[in-house]
């Protein structure tokens, strides 16, 4: 029998379960930059909804809409799949910019989207800055800041094999080429 997932059941795991998700993702260095992110991301939200056959989720979509592109969209309908929640996802932002503000506000009066989430995942120090919401932002924008939090010489440590995994991720041409 296919279990039934509510829209309140995915929002609470998506402001609850995936922030933490997401930082264990990041400590084990499934995440160095922000297609990471993404992959993560889509990861674990089809992990949980896939109980739920009514629920599809997307990365990548061009809205026409809103004239953006939603970095993960989920949708749920049996016959007419209707969008319900966008993602916006960065690394290492500290704070939500205009741009996406603007395009995630889109996504709730043009696409009539129940809630958005403008999840950063960073490595700088300090907490994310919150920006002051509208009216109608206030039940609707909900932003996340995922963020290491070690002490100096971890943090160190933890930068360094970073840094020597994208280096050994890296295409280089080699001579002549």
């Amino acid at each position: 029998m296919e279990k039934t997932i509510s829209i309140n059941e995915l929002h609470s795991f998506i402001k609850n379960n995936l922030p933490e998700k997401l930082k264990s993702d990041l400590v084990e260095f499934r995440i160095l930059n922000e297609s990471d992110i993404s992959s993560c991301a889509y990861f674990h939200l089809r992990n949980f909804i896939n109980k739920d056959k009514r629920w599809k989720i997307f990365a990548e979509r061009y809205a026409h809409k809103t004239g953006h592109f939603i970095d993960i969209v989920i949708m749920r309908g049996r016959r007419s799949e209707k969008p319900k929640i966008a993602l916006e996802l960065k690394w290492n932002w500290t704070r939500i910019s205009k741009k996406d503000r603007a395009s995630l506000d889109k996504c709730i009066k043009k696409l009539g989207l129940s809630k958005v989430y403008f999840i950063s995942v960073y490595v700088k120090k300090g907490k994310g800055t919150k920006v002051k919401k509208k009216e109608e932002e206030k039940s609707r924008l909900f932003e996340i800041y995922i963020t290491l939090k070690l002490k100096e010489r971890d943090l160190s440590i933890w930068k360094d094999k970073r840094k020597k995994m994208k280096q050994a991720l890296s295409i280089r041409k080699g001579p002549g080429k």
